[in-house]
Protein backbone atom coordinates (compact mmCIF):
# COMPACT_ATOMS: atom_id res chain seq x y z
CA UNK A 1 0.00 0.00 0.00
CA UNK A 2 1.52 3.31 -0.91
CA UNK A 3 1.06 6.60 0.88
CA UNK A 4 0.68 9.84 -1.48
CA UNK A 5 2.48 12.89 0.16
CA UNK A 6 1.10 15.89 -1.34
CA UNK A 7 2.32 19.68 -0.98
CA UNK A 8 -0.60 20.35 1.79
CA UNK A 9 1.37 17.35 3.86
CA UNK A 10 4.66 19.57 3.72
CA UNK A 11 3.22 22.86 4.75
CA UNK A 12 1.52 21.36 7.51
CA UNK A 13 4.07 19.74 8.47
CA UNK A 14 6.27 22.96 8.16
CA UNK A 15 3.78 24.90 10.22
CA UNK A 16 3.08 22.24 13.20
CA UNK A 17 6.03 20.49 13.47
CA UNK A 18 3.83 16.91 12.62
CA UNK A 19 2.07 15.99 10.54
CA UNK A 20 -0.48 12.50 10.52
CA UNK A 21 -0.82 9.81 7.48
CA UNK A 22 -4.37 8.02 7.62
CA UNK A 23 -3.13 4.74 6.09
CA UNK A 24 0.70 3.91 6.62
CA UNK A 25 0.63 0.28 7.73
CA UNK A 26 -2.36 -2.65 6.30
CA UNK A 27 -4.24 -3.39 9.05
CA UNK A 28 -2.93 -7.10 8.37
CA UNK A 29 0.33 -5.31 9.38
CA UNK A 30 -1.24 -3.14 12.12
CA UNK A 31 -2.76 -6.44 13.82
CA UNK A 32 0.12 -8.95 13.28
CA UNK A 33 2.56 -6.06 15.48
CA UNK A 34 -0.44 -5.84 18.19
CA UNK A 35 -0.25 -9.73 18.64
CA UNK A 36 3.09 -9.69 18.70
CA UNK A 37 3.97 -7.29 21.05
CA UNK A 38 0.91 -8.58 23.43
CA UNK A 39 2.98 -11.72 23.61
CA UNK A 40 6.57 -10.94 23.69
CA UNK A 41 6.92 -7.39 24.28
CA UNK A 42 4.48 -5.48 25.87
CA UNK A 43 6.81 -4.62 28.64
CA UNK A 44 8.77 -1.46 28.37
CA UNK A 45 11.88 -2.76 28.83
CA UNK A 46 10.97 -5.55 26.86
CA UNK A 47 9.37 -3.33 23.53
CA UNK A 48 12.32 -1.58 23.31
CA UNK A 49 14.59 -2.15 19.64
CA UNK A 50 12.19 -4.93 18.67
CA UNK A 51 14.08 -4.83 14.86
CA UNK A 52 16.87 -6.41 16.51
CA UNK A 53 14.50 -8.93 18.18
CA UNK A 54 11.99 -9.42 15.51
CA UNK A 55 12.33 -10.43 11.43
CA UNK A 56 8.46 -8.69 11.51
CA UNK A 57 9.63 -5.05 12.93
CA UNK A 58 12.81 -5.65 11.60
CA UNK A 59 10.43 -5.72 8.07
CA UNK A 60 8.39 -2.08 9.26
CA UNK A 61 11.67 -0.51 10.01
CA UNK A 62 12.83 -0.87 6.98
CA UNK A 63 10.16 0.03 4.96
CA UNK A 64 11.55 2.19 2.40
CA UNK A 65 8.19 3.99 1.63
CA UNK A 66 8.24 5.32 5.36
CA UNK A 67 11.38 6.36 5.36
CA UNK A 68 10.99 8.46 2.15
CA UNK A 69 8.03 10.23 2.94
CA UNK A 70 10.12 11.31 6.30
CA UNK A 71 12.85 12.05 4.27
CA UNK A 72 10.43 14.66 2.09
CA UNK A 73 8.96 16.31 5.12
CA UNK A 74 12.57 17.12 6.52
CA UNK A 75 14.52 17.07 3.33
CA UNK A 76 17.16 15.40 4.54
CA UNK A 77 19.02 12.08 2.87
CA UNK A 78 20.37 9.75 3.76
CA UNK A 79 18.10 8.23 6.73
CA UNK A 80 19.43 5.81 9.22
CA UNK A 81 17.57 3.56 11.75
CA UNK A 82 18.09 4.80 15.58
CA UNK A 83 15.73 3.13 17.39
CA UNK A 84 11.88 1.62 17.39
CA UNK A 85 9.96 1.89 20.79
CA UNK A 86 6.43 0.24 22.25
CA UNK A 87 3.92 2.86 23.65
CA UNK A 88 1.14 0.97 25.96
CA UNK A 89 -1.44 1.63 28.05
CA UNK A 90 0.09 -0.87 30.37
CA UNK A 91 3.31 0.97 30.95
CA UNK A 92 4.27 2.73 34.08
CA UNK A 93 3.95 6.65 32.93
CA UNK A 94 6.74 7.81 35.92
CA UNK A 95 9.35 6.10 33.64
CA UNK A 96 10.99 9.63 31.78
CA UNK A 97 10.16 8.54 28.30
CA UNK A 98 6.54 9.65 29.32
CA UNK A 99 7.84 13.46 30.53
CA UNK A 100 7.00 15.60 27.75
CA UNK A 101 10.05 16.26 26.04
CA UNK A 102 11.23 17.24 22.52
CA UNK A 103 11.58 14.43 20.22
CA UNK A 104 15.33 14.39 19.80
CA UNK A 105 15.83 14.49 23.50
CA UNK A 106 14.15 11.30 24.21
CA UNK A 107 16.98 8.90 23.86
CA UNK A 108 20.84 8.97 23.87
CA UNK A 109 21.55 10.13 20.07
CA UNK A 110 22.13 13.59 18.35
CA UNK A 111 21.60 14.13 15.26
CA UNK A 112 17.68 13.09 15.69
CA UNK A 113 15.65 13.76 12.15
CA UNK A 114 12.28 12.78 12.86
CA UNK A 115 9.99 10.17 14.51
CA UNK A 116 6.81 8.02 13.03
CA UNK A 117 4.25 7.01 15.69
CA UNK A 118 2.32 4.37 14.32
CA UNK A 119 -1.03 3.25 16.29
CA UNK A 120 -1.25 -0.25 15.95
CA UNK A 121 -4.84 -1.08 17.82
CA UNK A 122 -8.50 0.63 16.84
CA UNK A 123 -9.33 3.58 19.70
CA UNK A 124 -11.58 6.26 20.49
CA UNK A 125 -9.23 8.69 21.46
CA UNK A 126 -6.26 9.79 20.77
CA UNK A 127 -3.78 10.92 17.69
CA UNK A 128 -2.98 9.22 15.38
CA UNK A 129 -6.75 8.00 14.85
CA UNK A 130 -6.66 5.32 13.18
CA UNK A 131 -5.21 1.50 13.58
CA UNK A 132 -2.51 1.42 11.20
CA UNK A 133 -2.33 5.29 10.67
CA UNK A 134 0.55 7.34 11.82
CA UNK A 135 1.72 10.79 12.58
CA UNK A 136 5.76 12.03 11.89
CA UNK A 137 6.97 13.96 14.32
CA UNK A 138 9.61 16.64 14.04
CA UNK A 139 13.30 16.35 16.50
CA UNK A 140 12.26 20.19 17.76
CA UNK A 141 8.41 19.05 18.33
CA UNK A 142 7.84 18.13 22.15
CA UNK A 143 5.29 14.89 22.73
CA UNK A 144 3.61 14.03 25.66
CA UNK A 145 2.96 9.84 25.04
CA UNK A 146 1.28 9.84 28.18
CA UNK A 147 -1.33 11.88 27.12
CA UNK A 148 -2.23 8.83 24.15
CA UNK A 149 -2.52 6.25 27.33
CA UNK A 150 -5.76 7.50 28.69
CA UNK A 151 -7.74 5.06 26.88
CA UNK A 152 -6.97 1.65 28.07
CA UNK A 153 -5.44 -1.46 25.84
CA UNK A 154 -3.86 0.91 23.30
CA UNK A 155 -0.44 -0.02 21.73
CA UNK A 156 1.50 2.31 19.72
CA UNK A 157 4.69 1.71 17.98
CA UNK A 158 7.18 4.58 17.70
CA UNK A 159 10.23 4.54 15.17
CA UNK A 160 12.95 7.21 15.18
CA UNK A 161 15.16 7.72 12.29
CA UNK A 162 18.46 10.24 12.44
CA UNK A 163 20.70 11.67 9.60
CA UNK A 164 23.89 10.42 8.13
CA UNK A 165 26.38 12.16 10.95
CA UNK A 166 23.79 10.98 14.13
CA UNK A 167 26.75 10.54 17.29
CA UNK A 168 25.52 8.50 20.49
CA UNK A 169 25.66 10.70 23.59
CA UNK A 170 24.71 10.07 27.26
CA UNK A 171 21.40 11.01 28.24
CA UNK A 172 20.48 10.62 31.90
CA UNK A 173 16.81 10.11 31.21
CA UNK A 174 17.20 7.11 28.62
CA UNK A 175 16.65 4.05 30.79
CA UNK A 176 18.85 2.64 27.37
CA UNK A 177 21.96 5.22 27.39
CA UNK A 178 24.65 2.72 27.63
CA UNK A 179 23.13 0.05 25.29
CA UNK A 180 25.96 0.26 22.82
CA UNK A 181 29.21 0.30 25.11
CA UNK A 182 29.00 -3.55 24.61
CA UNK A 183 29.21 -2.78 21.12
CA UNK A 184 32.33 -0.68 21.16
CA UNK A 185 30.37 2.59 21.32
CA UNK A 186 31.87 5.82 23.61
CA UNK A 187 29.94 8.73 23.91
CA UNK A 188 30.41 10.96 21.31
CA UNK A 189 30.90 8.55 18.61
CA UNK A 190 29.33 8.53 14.89
CA UNK A 191 26.93 5.69 14.99
CA UNK A 192 28.04 2.58 12.47
CA UNK A 193 26.00 1.43 9.55
CA UNK A 194 26.06 -2.04 10.41
CA UNK A 195 24.64 -1.32 14.21
CA UNK A 196 22.36 1.72 13.09
CA UNK A 197 21.75 0.87 9.28
CA UNK A 198 20.85 2.88 6.48
CA UNK A 199 17.38 2.96 5.61
CA UNK A 200 17.23 5.64 2.57
CA UNK A 201 20.33 6.60 1.05
CA UNK A 202 20.72 9.68 -1.54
Amino acid sequence: MRTTLSSSHIAYYKEHSQVEFEVLLEQVFADQAARLIKEKYLAFLDGHDLFRKNDFFHKITHKKALASIGAELTRKRPVRLLFDQVISSSHDLSMPFYQPVKMRKIASYQGTNFGLLLRLTDGEMGKPEKKGSGIYIAPYKEVDFSELLEEPDQIYYLVVYGEIDTRYIYNENDPFTNQFKKDGYGFGDLLQNQIHPIILSK
